[in-house]
């Protein structure tokens, strides 16, 4: 299996810039759709980053839990969303949750650093910690095959998973997800400030509810 120390390394070593870059990105629209379909409050933000998005939820008076495996974005996550409860937690392994215990489960630039040999038991363990029809919003980078990508920063590698929609669609259904909707986007349409000094990148936004 991939270890993903070094795309963590990557996140703890720049987390200012990290950080901002998480900052100059608006997913308010796609937040609050996933936000309408949710039948509950209990929300798990799986990979919380710097707490961008559950910030957004907790001030919409939703019941947050955020996790995510970089210590120092934790530590800007804990300050910035004081309401939510944050926890590492390593989402290559099994989640730390009872069965069914959230209605949603956002996971934004999150399941892209997953190593596609493990992604349907990872999405597994998402379907077991949501309750019945609990909603699941996915957004990842649109390609094919597995690499390793230099930072526009310079400094540092990561790991990452692309995919197609067709693909994704197929690994949500054999994870015991029903895919609701799905929109393929440039990544121009959320980002708000953030200067980009590689080639433009196409997303997946897709929705879907546990089966």
């Amino acid at each position: 299996m991939y270890d993903l120390s070094k795309t963590i390394k990557s996140y703890d070593n720049s987390t200012k810039w990290h950080s901002a870059k998480f900052d100059g990105y608006d997913m308010g629209d796609y937040l609050t759709k996933f936000i309408k379909l949710l039948r509950g409050k209990k929300v798990l933000d799986f990979g919380c980053g710097n707490g961008r998005d559950s910030d957004f939820f907790d001030k919409k008076g939703l019941n947050i839990t955020g996790i995510d495996y970089s210590d120092e974005l934790i530590k800007i996550a804990k300050i910035r969303v004081k309401n939510a409860k944050i926890l590492k937690m390593d989402f290559l392994k099994n989640l730390e949750f009872k069965d069914k215990c959230f209605d949603g489960v956002w996971a934004s630039a999150s399941l892209l650093h997953v190593p596609k040999e493990v992604v349907i038991r990872v999405l597994k363990e998402i379907n077991r910690v949501l309750k019945i029809h609990g909603v699941l919003f996915i957004s990842v980078k649109e390609g094919e095959g597995e690499k390793i990508v230099q930072d526009d920063y310079g400094n540092e590698d990561r790991f990452f998973s692309f995919f197609k929609t067709k693909e994704l669609t197929g690994i949500l259904n054999k994870s015991g997800f029903k895919v609701l909707t799905y929109e393929l986007i440039s990544d121009d349409k959320t980002r708000v400030y953030f200067v980009k000094k590689k080639r433009k990148q196409k997303w997946i936004m897709i929705y879907s509810i546990k089966k």
